[in-house]
């Protein structure tokens, strides 16, 4: 709209003698006013159109982004109303931008025009200051963007730099349901994991094999309060709900989880046996700073009652500490309270989901791990089949396609900021011809005519710049949530962001300021 509206200023005073003509013919100022209205919504339906053209093939290459899986995804598309709210958009910005030529009309006087006595008002200081002031608030907008645009790429950044907590290489996941219909009790959820990993073990290239209740970067996650046993919360301490897991043994080797203190799970471990639990790094470090958590004892309590009643609830024995690991994102503030994990033989899930891991090709484990768990079950399908780089790659879909679309945005915005600053320089070149040319009889050399052009030109872009820093500080509140690592005012990348418009910025001014170096000075004095 500030390019369109530059566009149009100069386009008006282009045409004031035309429309100072049609004047001395006969037209009215309605007349006037509504054929410069027409031509405006017209050139507005034309750019929606063409817009409407562009939307669909990005939303084409937003497809390649995963945006399906984002939630809704899969109802952005261009429909009936889409096409409506554009189209409508369309017409008011026609309207709107039609204000512009048709308020110099109705305030030039046209007769005057057409006897070359006065000047347009579009060619007067105010239209010129609007034109300057519309260059230096798109810089601005570009700039605020562009900062926007670069915090967020430096988060992204920063998040494929973090360390997950087990290896994504090489694990292959599925998940299955079992109904109450074909395993009514423990004893039969029991006996199908413990087959099912029996036969997964087994097949070739396959290094570990391991079940659980909830799998890293999938759904349906569960937490719950627990305590270390003679722990005394603090005054203003908050009570912590970890995520608690059940896991069979081989699942740690599946996932490349490292032991960081005790045992895993082994065949000890059967629903008969003492209740025992493996606790994450964090959770140890909570509990027994001193960094004895192995052979300790925590509880659960069964309800909220039970919470300040150490003798009620379900008791465990640590046996071990794993290394911790992100569960539900990268950059998940719910897994800093940490984790623990039971045996899957003493609190078997209905829904299992199985961590493959192997040596060879991810991808040619699929047919097998599928054949495994038809043979055991023809009616109980696996589901949800993806390698952990897949979920961890799917994870990061949200915040892709928010760093892609800006960064798209920016790249638009600096492009018809560039258009915008060239455009009113090589128009303030135009007007100035004449005085260009006197300055260069009077002994001006083609530097000082390039000095006389940047200058202007540069003036513009440094007050952009100013009102565009002050938009971006402005915006921190509302990008930091999107940030990981980041800060909001990290000076690197407003640094690098004001170089690049600055640099852009400067090509823009430097085209009209060459093209006056060379202007033919006879012309300038001679032409009317």
């Amino acid at each position: 709209c500030v390019n369109v509206a530059n566009l149009l200023l100069v386009r008006t005073t282009a045409r004031a003698k035309e429309m100072a003509t049609r004047s001395a013919i006969g037209a009215t100022r309605g007349r006037l006013v509504r054929q410069v209205l027409t031509e405006t919504v017209l050139l507005a339906g034309l750019g929606g159109a063409l817009g409407l053209l562009v939307g669909q093939l990005g939303l084409t290459a937003l497809d390649h982004l995963g945006v399906t899986q984002l939630p809704r995804g899969s109802r952005i598309r261009l429909d009936l109303a889409t096409i409506a709210f554009t189209g409508a958009l369309t017409l008011v910005v026609g309207v709107l931008m039609a204000v512009i030529p048709v308020a110099s009309l109705w305030r030039v006087r046209l007769a005057s025009v057409l006897s070359g006595e006065g000047r347009s008002s579009t060619a007067g200081r105010g239209a010129s200051a609007l034109r300057k002031g519309l260059v230096a608030a798109q810089v601005a907008l570009a700039l605020v963007l562009l900062v926007g645009a670069g915090l967020l790429l430096a988060s992204f950044r920063e998040m494929l730099s973090i360390d997950p907590g087990f290896e994504t290489a090489g694990v292959l996941t599925g998940s299955v349901a079992l109904p109450d219909s074909r395993y009514p009790d423990d004893p039969s959820l029991r006996a199908f994991a413990r087959d099912s990993l029996e036969q997964l073990q087994a097949l070739p290239g396959v290094e570990a094999a391991g079940a659980t209740s909830h799998i890293p970067f999938g759904f349906g996650f569960s937490d719950s309060v627990i305590f270390a046993e003679g722990y005394v919360m603090q005054p203003g301490e908050s009570v912590i709900s970890p995520t608690q897991q059940a896991v069979s043994p081989g699942y740690f080797e599946a996932m490349g989880m490292s032991m960081l203190a005790g045992r895993r799970f082994d065949a000890r471990d059967v629903e008969s046996a003492r209740p025992v639990i493996i606790i994450d790094e964090r959770l140890a470090r909570r509990f027994w700073p001193e960094g004895n958590a192995v052979g300790g004892r925590m509880w659960s309590p069964n309800s909220a009652e039970e919470i300040n009643d150490p003798s009620k609830g379900t008791h465990y024995d640590v046996v071990g500490i794993v290394e911790s690991i992100q569960m539900r994102g990268l950059a998940s503030q719910r897994d800093a309270t940490g984790a623990y994990y039971f045996p899957l033989a003493q609190s078997t899930p209905r829904v299992l989901n199985f961590a493959v891991r192997t040596g060879g090709d991810t991808a040619a484990l699929y047919g097998p791990v599928r054949k495994v768990i038809a043979g055991l079950d023809p009616e109980m399908p696996l589901y949800d089949i993806r390698t952990m780089a897949e979920r961890i790659d799917g994870s990061l879909t949200e915040r892709r396609t928010a760093m892609v679309l800006a960064v798209s945005f920016s790249a638009v915005a600096l492009l018809l900021a560039a258009v915008g600053i060239y455009g009113v320089l090589a128009y303030l070149v135009q007007l100035r011809t004449r005085e260009i040319g006197i300055r260069v009889a009077l002994g001006s050399d083609p530097v000082g005519v390039l000095q006389l052009v940047l200058r202007d030109g540069l003036w513009l872009v440094a007050a952009g710049l100013a009102l565009g820093v002050a938009g971006a500080l402005g915006m921190r509140r509302f990008i930091e949530s999107q940030l990981h690592g980041v800060s909001p005012l990290d000076p690197a990348v407003f640094a690098l962001v004001v170089a690049l418009l600055a640099s852009v910025a400067l090509v823009a001014c430097a085209i009209p300021a060459h093209r006056a170096t060379r202007i033919d000075v006879v012309r300038a004095l001679t032409h009317d």
